[in-house]
C-alpha cells in the first residue's frame, strides 16, 4: 500500500492518505511513524483517508489485531479522535466494524465518515460525527 502522512498544524491533526490495496500488515509501522511525527504530541486527531484504497482485503482479524495492539495508545491528557474516510458504499460496513468493534475507550474516539471535510472538522474538534 502506498501512503503519505500530512500534518495540518492549524487543525492540529495528522492525515494518512492511503492508495491501492489496504495492507493491514503496514498499519503498525504507519502508527509508529505517526507517533514519531513532530506534530503528534499536540495532535487532536488522526484522519485515515482511504478513499483511494481498496478495503476489500481488510479483514475482521486484521482489525482485531490492531485493536489489541493499540489499546494503550495516547500518552496525552486528551482523547485522540481517529477518523476513517471512504466514499465507496461497499466500505461503509467495514468502516462501521472498525468504528464500533474496539469498544469504548477513555483515550481514543473513532468515527467513520464519507465526507472528508466533515472528518477534518470532527478530528479538529469543531464538527459533529456523521449520522
Amino acid at each position: 500500500m502506498r501512503y503519505e502522512v500530512i500534518a495540518d498544524g492549524e487543525r492540529r491533526c495528522l492525515e494518512v492518505c492511503c492508495h491501492g490495496p489496504f495492507d493491514a500488515e503496514s498499519v503498525p509501522a504507519i502508527v509508529a511513524e505517526l507517533e514519531r511525527h513532530p506534530a503528534y504530541p499536540q495532535a487532536l486527531g488522526i484522519l485515515w483517508d482511504v478513499r483511494d484504497a481498496d478495503l476489500s482485503v481488510y479483514r475482521i482479524e486484521d482489525m482485531e489485531r490492531a485493536w489489541v495492539r493499540r489499546s494503550g495508545v495516547r500518552p496525552h491528557g486528551w482523547k485522540l479522535r481517529i477518523a476513517m474516510v471512504s466514499t465507496a458504499p461497499m466500505d461503509r460496513f467495514i468502516m462501521r466494524l472498525w468504528q464500533t468493534g474496539a469498544g469504548a475507550s477513555e483515550r481514543v474516539e473513532r468515527q467513520s465518515f464519507h465526507d472528508i471535510d466533515a472528518a477534518r472538522r470532527w478530528t479538529a474538534g469543531t464538527g459533529e460525527a456523521d449520522a
